[in-house]
């Protein structure tokens, strides 16, 4: 089961995992700026001072456009409102999303607005948006998960590949017996019968979970060894 610890290891995997589905997984925001960004962003090269220049260190921090374009770069691409509104526009259709709904984004592309009013003051709040780019056949499920003291996630495996792209916490993942901890911007490939789990997390963290197409059997959902026999792993 590979463990990315951020995107750019997901874009570097070896050739011996090529059957991760998923090649690249990006969270960003869209917030009051009142200008259209045009694909990802740079990050800024120098902030301003807070207290010696706390002007300009407002006015860059808050520089988070109302809007972004975005053009496909894989056969498939999804996007996820992880929190607020958004309201996504392509070449055939409107539709305003709120959280935990998605859209695919066709080969013309689309905008993705931030479709929350804006307050008294006249400002927006900001929307998180998740983005999925990859090469999967089939997606069974896509969804925002959170788990947490007194809510573990159970022990389990599934007939199919399931991946994790977590947002927010730190936990320890549970994988053929060894832990290993996560922490936000990681990216976890389960494989068709590899058994995974968080059987006591220490605090809250949350994570969109994709499955893809079944295999084997195809059940859909959590399996658990007592109950559902033997995993067969085949990655």
């Amino acid at each position: 089961m590979p463990l990315y610890a951020n995107r750019q290891e997901l874009k570097n995997r070896p050739e011996s995992e090529s059957w991760v589905d998923i090649d690249d997984v990006e969270f960003f925001t869209l917030g009051n700026a009142d200008r259209l960004a045009e694909g990802e962003e740079p990050p800024a090269s120098r902030w301003p001072d807070p207290i010696d220049d706390a002007e300009a260190s407002l006015h860059t921090t808050h520089d988070i456009p109302v809007a972004r374009r975005i053009v496909p770069t894989t056969p498939k691409e999804r996007i996820i409102v992880v929190s607020g509104e958004a309201y996504v526009e392509t070449e055939t259709a409107r539709a305003t999303l709120k959280k935990m709904q998605w859209i695919d984004v066709p080969a013309g592309g689309a905008i993705v607005r931030n479709a929350l009013n804006p307050g008294p003051e006249g400002h927006r709040g900001q929307v998180e948006i998740a983005r999925i780019a990859g090469r999967w056949g089939e997606a069974v499920r896509t969804a925002i998960f959170t788990f947490g003291p007194g809510r573990p996630c159970d022990y389990h495996y599934h007939d199919g590949d399931e991946y994790w792209f977590v947002f927010r916490g730190h936990f320890t993942l549970r994988y053929r017996g060894q832990d290993h901890e996560v922490q936000p911007g990681a990216i976890l490939a389960a494989g068709m019968g590899e058994e995974h789990g968080v059987v006591d997390p220490s605090e809250t963290f949350e994570g969109i979970g994709f499955a893809t197409q079944l295999e084997g059997r195809k059940r859909d959902g959590h399996l658990w060894r007592a109950v559902h026999g033997e995993p067969v792993e085949t990655r």
